[in-house]
């Protein structure tokens, strides 16, 4: 039976891997024991408990990720992307007050709309927080500014290294360049990350083993 976990702020320095495919035993040892990762980016589409029950086994904790909503989107389509999101999240068991991912890149339309309603859903359905990851291309009316005045209070930077910084608050995690890294031990294409304080003292909420 799925160990039910804890939420909890991921540590300064936390290191992390995720790519979008659940990884197996052989392979998460073998990023354990070369990179010391600590948690695992893994998408709430494919993850099960299994796979919670794999990553937990092993002392990883779980940053819940969901797949990217790309090209025009508008606050309504937020509020439904998020709704069913978090009841992914809350049939798996994933503690209250974790932080589910919003990707915003390669988006155009009413981003700031599709954010916040997003970011609401996941709220009103299971008391979830949220951490925005941003990327390119978004559109130029997205600047630090609009970016700090989002719902989301935490945010992750992705290797694309030119995208616009929330202006108060910076990053609570960084995405290593260059993305979608060919591991050259194990063969497959994964992105690594870094948990850092942001500059208010944030950290990202993540799904941890009791």
């Amino acid at each position: 039976m799925t160990a039910l976990g804890v939420a909890r702020a991921a540590p300064p320095f936390t290191r992390g891997v995720d790519a979008l495919r659940p990884f197996q035993r052989p392979e998460l040892e073998s990023l354990i024991a070369r990179y010391a990762i600590k948690v695992v980016g893994a998408y709430l589409e494919v993850l099960t408990p299994a796979y919670v029950d794999l990553l937990f086994g092993l002392g990883l904790g779980i940053a819940p990720y969901s797949e990217a909503v790309t090209g025009a989107v508008t606050a309504a389509m937020g509020t439904t992307t998020g709704a069913r999101v978090a009841s992914l999240a809350l049939t798996l068991g994933c503690p209250a007050s974790c932080d589910l991912l919003i990707d915003a890149e390669d988006m155009t339309g009413d981003v700031p709309g599709f954010v916040n309603d997003r970011h609401s859903a996941y709220g009103a359905a299971g008391g979830y927080g949220s951490l925005l990851y941003v990327g390119l291309p978004l559109p130029a009316e997205v600047t630090p500014d609009v970016l700090q005045g989002l719902l989301p209070s935490r945010y992750m930077r992705s290797c694309s290294l030119s995208c616009p910084v929330p202006s108060l608050r910076k990053w609570c995690v960084l995405q290593h360049t260059p993305g979608n890294f060919l591991d050259p031990e194990l063969g497959i294409r994964l992105d690594h990350f870094t948990v850092e304080q942001d500059a208010l003292g944030g950290l990202p909420t993540w799904w941890w083993p009791e």
